[in-house]
């Protein structure tokens, strides 16, 4: 251990058994300690090495000869290499760790992309959303799903958990692949698992620990938390461009279709009609209007008001 190995150093030292090798070993022991420590990843200031010599010293002092208790070299030696632990770590952690580097992913409407990240896990980002993770991946696999919905096919490993931050949530997994929807026009989080087992938690409770084929929704508003079972072929539906609404509220299938069109809908009246079946987004909008009329028995109409504004009726 490195610790007997300095005891034995300063034991020598002290003893004045200290060949010239030792003392130069002695004098540039800031400097190891400095170079060995992973906490912030790089070495002490000049200014900070300066500051540590004077506490350790004075420390030093106080401890071996400030008192009228006589010290074995052997106690002092360890006192030595206590005062010196003490002071370099207190110093390191009184300094601001650096802040993560984050690479940011976006998407416009209707736009798709795929992110291969480093350990060769995939992210499919989908349409008008916006990702992060860090530049130092490697060991910190947290992603950070700002808005939208991306879909998450995650290479093992045991030694880095691989995390996605949403909103309030906190999604923990190994290895798996999983569908997060997370727009912000959308009144709750959905997140469907199509392999392997996931844990989802907010402020340290857990909300689910979910397995192939379960969904959790986390309501916005009330914090309302819903399990279910779906076909996982439908959560992945939207990466070949086809969206599939199983008893969806039509205000959310409208809001949704913002996300894909330069396009925005507004509910003359709150309609209580849901939506199931399934929308290829390769249609133009018009089509896809149509196609809703014909789900819901023409119980619905769009109104243009603009361009890129329609009532529904």
């Amino acid at each position: 251990m490195i610790r007997s190995a300095v005891e034995k150093l300063i034991d020598r030292y002290l003893r004045g058994n200290a060949t010239p090798a030792d003392e130069t070993l002695v004098a540039q022991w800031l400097d190891s300690l400095a170079a060995e420590s992973s906490h912030t990843g790089k070495q002490l200031s000049p200014q900070e090495k300066e500051l540590l010599r004077k506490k350790m010293l004075k420390a030093i002092r106080k401890r071996t000869l400030g008192g009228t208790v006589w010290w074995k070299p052997a106690g002092i030696a360890a006192a030595v290499v206590s005062v010196l632990l003490g002071g370099y770590l207190l110093l390191r952690l009184q300094s601001p760790s650096p802040k993560p580097v984050y690479q940011v992913f976006r998407t416009g409407l209707g736009e798709q992309k795929m992110i291969l990240l480093p350990d060769s896990s995939r992210i499919w980002l989908g349409p008008n959303s916006e990702l992060q993770y860090p530049e130092q991946y490697a060991h910190l696999r947290n992603i950070v799903l700002v808005s939208g919905e991306a879909f998450f096919d995650v290479m093992p490993d045991a030694s880095h958990q691989f995390t996605v931050a949403v909103d309030s949530l906190q999604v923990a997994v190994l290895g798996t692949s999983f569908n997060v929807r997370a727009y912000r026009n959308l009144p709750a989080l959905n997140i469907a698992v199509n392999t392997g087992k996931i844990k989802v938690t907010r402020s340290g409770n857990v909300l689910g620990l979910l397995s192939a084929g379960q969904t959790i929704r986390y309501d916005r508003s009330g914090g309302a938390v819903a399990t279910g079972t779906f076909n996982p072929e439908a959560a992945e539906g939207w990466k070949n461009n086809r969206l599939n609404f199983d008893n969806t509220p039509l205000a959310e299938v409208l809001h949704m279709l913002e996300n894909y069109y330069p396009v925005r809908f507004t509910l003359e009246h709150p309609q209580p009609v849901v939506i199931s079946g399934s929308l290829n987004m390769k249609m133009k909008p018009e089509q896809v209007m149509n196609v809703l009329r014909e789900i819901t028995g023409n119980s619905i109409r769009f109104v243009r008001q603009s361009d890129q504004q329609y009532l529904v009726q």
